[in-house]
């Protein structure tokens, strides 16, 4: 409840987060979750079609590079679906969307930053977490690059090129969901009821939106949908910190980008392993809940993942709470 009211206190009812001209639709109430569901649905059905399209021959023909491209089929798609309903059906702008600030290269850069030191937590805290309670530890943690640096400097330049499109992809995919949950959702849920319900479900639509990583399994999907809602939630308090997304998309982006990365570079050493792009296959299978021998335990580092994520939104709503003045703006 202090939460609640601490948000309400500095971001009153009827708001905008990021801005927005006079002359657009205030809300479209509760309206807008179905519109979320309805719009990634068709974006998820279109992306899908286009996969299908893509592989004549079926399973067999999945290989990375398809894998990526769906990805960023999905994100381009969703980013537009979402960007052109609120230019155009809501009559907003795009600094209504928090895609608008003469900064935003620092601020990626900083939320990038941001990103990865908070994965370097997660992997402290996560082997202290393995090693008091007993939980498996994970692969790499906090401090995998140590062990890659070798393995990346004898990859040849296909598998540079690979690993680029790779980062590429995972940096694209981040920023469209932020687009959709801290630009849209976000910003319209606020501006009806204020901030306090815009972050709680805007961020519990974040969670939901990963119900694939139920394919892990019951409990390992229902602690994740945990650790996914505390990141939501520490997401939100960026943006509105900095009535900008690309701090968040920086944010988001760094830290996806080490945990996928810390999953697989190391095992670049590893002749078993099989070539770079049968790597980042698996890290794609198993990042998404989907790994193809079952379910995924619990490790140290899962365990870390939501108490450093609270503990950065705790952070933030103290940044917030100091400076209520700097962000009352009204419509």
């Amino acid at each position: 409840m202090k939460v609640i009211s601490v948000l309400s206190g500095v971001f009153r009812q009827g708001e905008w987060v990021y801005g927005v001209p006079a002359t657009a639709r205030r809300s479209w109430g509760w309206a807008t979750p179905l519109l979320l569901m309805f719009g990634l649905g068709g974006v998820v059905f279109v992306a899908t079609i286009v996969w299908l399209a893509a592989l004549p021959n079926g399973v067999a023909t999945i290989t990375l590079a398809v894998e990526m491209m769906w990805t960023v089929l999905l994100a381009i798609t969703a980013i537009a679906v979402f960007t052109a309903w609120g230019l155009r059906f809501e009559r907003r702008s795009l600094a209504s969307l928090g895609l608008v600030d003469p900064q935003w290269r620092r601020q990626v850069g900083q939320g990038l930053l941001a990103g990865i030191g908070i994965c370097l937590a997660i992997g402290v805290l996560g082997d202290m977490a393995s090693w008091f309670a007993g939980a498996p530890a994970g692969n790499g943690g906090g401090w995998w690059i140590f062990q890659a640096i070798g393995s990346l400097v004898s990859l040849g330049p296909a598998d540079l090129v690979r690993l680029a499109c790779f980062v590429a992809a995972v940096a694209i995919y981040a920023a469209a969901e932020e687009v959709v949950f801290r630009g849209w959702l976000l910003s319209a849920i606020s501006a009806r009821w204020g901030a306090a319900p815009g972050i709680l479900l805007s961020s519990a639509l974040f969670a939901s939106y990963h119900y694939h990583l139920f394919g892990g399994g019951l409990a390992y999907g229902s602690f994740w949908m945990i650790a996914m809602g505390f990141s939501g939630v520490a997401f939100c308090l960026l943006a509105m910190v900095q009535k900008s997304l690309f701090g968040a998309i920086g944010m988001h982006a760094g830290f996806n980008l080490w945990l996928m990365l810390g999953s697989s570079l190391p095992r670049l050493s590893d002749p078993e392993a099989g070539s770079l792009s049968q790597i980042l296959s698996v890290t794609l299978d198993v990042t998404s809940g989907m790994p193809e021998d079952g379910g995924l335990p619990l490790t140290g580092y899962d365990l870390a993942d939501a108490i450093v994520f609270a503990l950065v939104g705790l952070g933030l709503l103290q940044l917030v709470r100091r400076q209520p003045v700097r962000f009352a703006r009204n419509p």
